[in-house]
């Protein structure tokens, strides 16, 4: 099934954000000012904006050396509430430089530093997408590395195919089956941001999502807690892969399930995953083909 006409003027309208951002970005050296080109963004996807410029600062700072020095000062002060972009952000930069994200992450939030390799997965799947395709990456990444690449690597191909179910199918069946689960949360997490999608479409994704509709779930409910974060949301119910609740309520219950010592904990964001998964699995039904 294709993608309707409302999802596909978003996937353009997000890719056209993306690219005036950052080489707005790229020319302004007047942080003040890049915050005021931000503000008049279209709210619902502000975040990408952020994400634009995060990109830019973690490049500045690349061909500096090691030290994250603008790109730390522009999530610090200006972009704490799009945080989870801003560290993407930072895995455009690396993955585009071909530098491994591993060696930055002890130093990032822990509930964090992993989007960054989402990051890397998401570049490498939409830029370098015939090597990725091949499953390459698999070799390189493993355990949380790997999980946290494909999340981002399954965000790419909802951009890709546009929604397309059906090409979906067809790229997700020639990956290796351990990645899948993790495709699938990255897949929630790109058709809830992108939105457009009329009820066929939704139903259809439910069911090509098949055994991996938790993980596809847990993708929307991830992407909803980060728009909420980030003040880019209403209070609606815009995600019914079997959850009906409204966006703040998810949000809540995101939140609610943080490890208290998330702080510390190396493993926190997929603690936090697999606890949201235990309570997910509470409200929807497992389709099993």
């Amino acid at each position: 099934m294709l993608g309707s006409d409302l999802l596909l003027k978003n996937i353009v309208l997000i890719q056209k954000i993306f690219k005036e951002t950052k080489e707005f970005s790229e020319k302004e050296n007047d942080l003040k000012i890049i915050i005021n080109f931000l503000d008049k963004l279209p709210n619902r996807f502000q975040s990408i904006g952020y994400e634009a410029v995060a990109m830019v600062f973690a490049l500045k700072d690349l061909e500096a050396g090691d030290e994250l020095k603008f790109w730390s000062y522009y999530l610090e002060h200006y972009a704490y509430n799009h945080s989870v972009q801003v560290h993407i952000g930072l895995g455009w930069a690396l993955a585009q430089k071909r530098q491994s994200p591993i060696k930055y992450l002890d130093n990032l939030d822990p509930m964090l530093r992993w989007r960054v390799v989402d990051g890397c997965g998401y570049y490498d799947g939409f830029f370098r997408r015939r090597k990725t395709l091949k499953g390459d990456f698999v070799l390189n990444f493993t355990g949380n590395e790997l999980q946290a690449y494909t999340l981002g690597l399954g965000r790419s191909l909802w951009y890709i195919t546009k929604g397309d179910v059906n090409s979906l199918t067809k790229i997700i069946s020639t990956l290796p089956n351990i990645i899948h689960a993790s495709l699938w949360i990255g897949i929630g997490i790109a058709s809830t941001y992108t939105g457009g999608l009329g009820l066929k479409h939704f139903q259809a994704l439910k069911i090509t999502a098949g055994k991996y509709l938790l993980q596809l779930t847990l993708g929307g409910s991830l992407c909803i807690w980060s728009r909420v974060k980030a003040k880019t949301i209403k209070n609606t119910i815009e995600t019914p892969f079997n959850l009906n609740q409204s966006n703040f309520e998810v949000y809540e219950l995101l939140e609610s399930k943080v490890p208290s010592n998330h702080d510390t904990l190396d493993e926190a964001f997929f603690v936090w995953l697999e606890t949201i998964e235990n309570e997910l699995k509470k409200h929807i039904e497992i389709i099993d083909y």
